[in-house]
């Protein structure tokens, strides 16, 4: 009896000190994104999705989840005329219950607030896509690690709605990638729970990460020269609406 209760008590420190842990990177990390001033922001963005754009695995994905940025998130904006242009079809997340659906957007798409003032496409059940059918989903972050482990803001919606690919031995779509400035991976490994669901890569303003056992082929992985990659025309970077 005593040592059940003794295991208990050392169960619930190591969780404590996790959400600590967890609890201190967002707070450094959502200090560090909203003190950019908006040069800083826009350069960062703008090098961002030269980065992706260059990367064969966004290019050949034709069905391609995004986001709204918020609370200081990199900037996507940029990218949404990008997709339009060149023929790929672009997604936002809607939330739906605990989980994520994803309904379709252009530059049309009129948005409302969510519970958490995110702006998101109004829910449509007749045109939603599953998840499975999407290529690439780009997911907001707070912290990452090399390994691909993801720190969001503790919601759970995107590990509940990806669960499945874990436990799939064969190749299942969609590619997880995070969207983040370099300075949010953390120099060690971030705490991880079960139903964690890890990135198959991220994305920065500096370049891509790859972890150890991301599902992208290195064939995906392979990246045209930067300056190559993307045009942009002058004033194409906006912030996003708020």
């Amino acid at each position: 009896m005593a040592r059940c209760s003794r295991t208990l008590k050392l169960i619930a420190l190591a969780r404590s000190a996790d959400m600590f842990s967890r609890r201190d990177i967002r707070l450094r990390v959502r200090n560090k994104r909203q003190g950019l001033s908006s040069p800083a922001r826009r350069d960062s963005a703008h090098r961002l999705v030269a980065n992706l754009m260059g990367a064969h695995l966004f290019r050949r994905s034709r069905r391609i989840a995004c986001f709204i940025p918020q609370d200081g998130e990199i900037d996507l904006s940029l990218l949404f005329p990008q997709l339009f242009s060149r023929g790929k079809r672009a997604y936002l997340p809607v939330l739906y219950g605990k989980g994520l659906r994803f309904l379709p957007f252009d530059a049309d798409t009129p948005l409302i607030r969510n519970k958490y003032g995110i702006l998101e496409p109004r829910l449509s059940p007749d045109s939603h896509c599953a998840p499975q059918a999407l290529d690439l989903v780009l997911t907001p972050l707070v912290g990452f690690d090399e390994m691909g482990n993801r720190l969001g803001m503790g919601g759970g919606y995107y590990d509940r709605t990806f669960a499945y690919l874990p436990h799939r031995r064969v190749f299942v779509k969609p590619m997880l990638v995070g969207v983040a400035y370099a300075f949010q991976q953390v120099a060690t490994l971030l705490p991880k729970n079960s139903w964690d669901v890890p990135l198959d890569g991220v994305v920065t303003d500096d370049g891509w990460l790859w972890p150890r056992f991301s599902r992208v082929s290195r064939r995906e992985r392979n990246c045209l020269p930067q300056a190559k990659s993307l045009q942009f025309s002058p004033g194409s970077l906006e912030p996003s609406p708020r």
